[in-house]
């Protein structure tokens, strides 16, 4: 049970997180003429070097589309909370307190949570497709 809901949540953010990759290549290659190329450079630099996504949602919406996305509140936060107990579980630190949530990492194991991953990552994908002015991904 703990193992299904593990893999949900991590493949969840996944899914966010290629979405978030693709939609930053396709904003650059849309509108490449009318960048400023110093912030193109660190966005195409950060690509390569992989930067870490918190890294990226923080500086790159910001950077390419003009607009930073608010981390605090709503599924972004929730989107937050999912990545840190992600990268604790990898990390092999399942029980060291999250700080965002205030919980064990391994508090987060449960039904509601791994549905909670998966509405928050599904409005991180909506969100991030119409900050960088994408159409919103529509699934039957």
């Amino acid at each position: 049970k703990t193992s299904c809901i593990r893999a949900s949540i991590i493949f969840s953010l996944m899914s966010f997180e290629a979405h978030f990759s693709e939609a930053v290549r396709g904003f650059i290659q849309a509108n490449m003429a009318k960048l400023d190329p110093t912030k193109l450079s660190e966005v195409e630099v950060g690509l390569q070097r992989r930067v870490p996504i918190s890294r990226a949602l923080e500086r790159w919406l910001e950077l390419l589309p003009g607009k930073p996305l608010d981390m605090n509140a709503g599924p972004p936060k929730t989107y937050t909370e999912f990545r840190e107990y992600r990268n604790a579980l990898i990390h092999g630190k399942i029980t060291e307190q999250i700080e965002s949530v205030g919980k064990l990492a391994q508090e987060m194991e449960m039904i509601d949570n791994a549905d909670r991953a998966n509405v928050a990552t599904s409005e991180m994908i909506k969100l991030v497709s119409s900050h960088f002015g994408f159409d919103v991904p529509k699934w039957a």
